[in-house]
């Protein structure tokens, strides 16, 4: 019997998630409260996160450690940075869920643009040019949560987009910090 590549390429997807639920005793969903705001070439982002628990196990879990990464972009180099980072405290009891909320963050760019000059189109004279403004600042480009028990072992984690675990291996932050 022979399975067409779709087919295969959900019992992949399927299998994949039964190994990651099995790797992790916690499950750990995001839902993210994103914000933008502009004003002329000037945008401003905020982004909250709200980190749902989940424990399918009798095992209660306190001290738990949720820690949270938030990455930008530099629009001109395009660089990938750590924005912001922290921790929030939680506790999970069995077959129970929890919340864990992050405060508000904030990135600001501006777009490449032009200032000066006469308005009104492509006018020829002296005061007609305009100056170019070289885009500056940060986008918000995904996040990272870990949670690790009291004993600072991982059980947990979430990525958007998945590329972002790569990032939180690239600023050292792979353990519980002392926070």
């Amino acid at each position: 019997m022979r399975l067409p590549p779709s087919a295969l390429f959900c019992l992949t997807l399927a299998f994949a998630s039964i190994a990651d639920a099995a790797l992790y005793p916690i499950t750990v969903r995001v839902e993210q409260k994103n914000k933008s705001q502009t004003d002329g070439p000037k945008t401003t982002q905020t982004k909250e996160l709200k980190v749902l628990l989940g424990n399918s196990t009798k095992q209660e879990y306190s001290g738990l450690k949720v820690k949270y990464l938030l990455f930008a972009r530099d629009v001109l180099s395009k660089d990938i940075s750590l924005l912001e980072q922290g921790e929030r405290p939680a506790d999970l009891k069995g077959m129970n869920t929890a919340v864990v909320e992050t405060p508000e963050v904030t990135a600001t760019f501006t777009d490449e643009h032009s200032s000066g000059g006469r308005k009104g189109g492509n006018q020829v004279g002296a005061n007609s040019k305009s100056k170019k403004v070289e885009a500056s600042g940060q986008k918000m480009v995904g996040y990272a949560v870990q949670v690790f028990d009291a004993a600072g072992k991982l059980i947990g984690e979430a990525y958007e987009p998945l590329s972002m675990k790569e990032q939180v291996t690239k600023v050292g932050s792979t353990k519980a910090g002392p926070k």
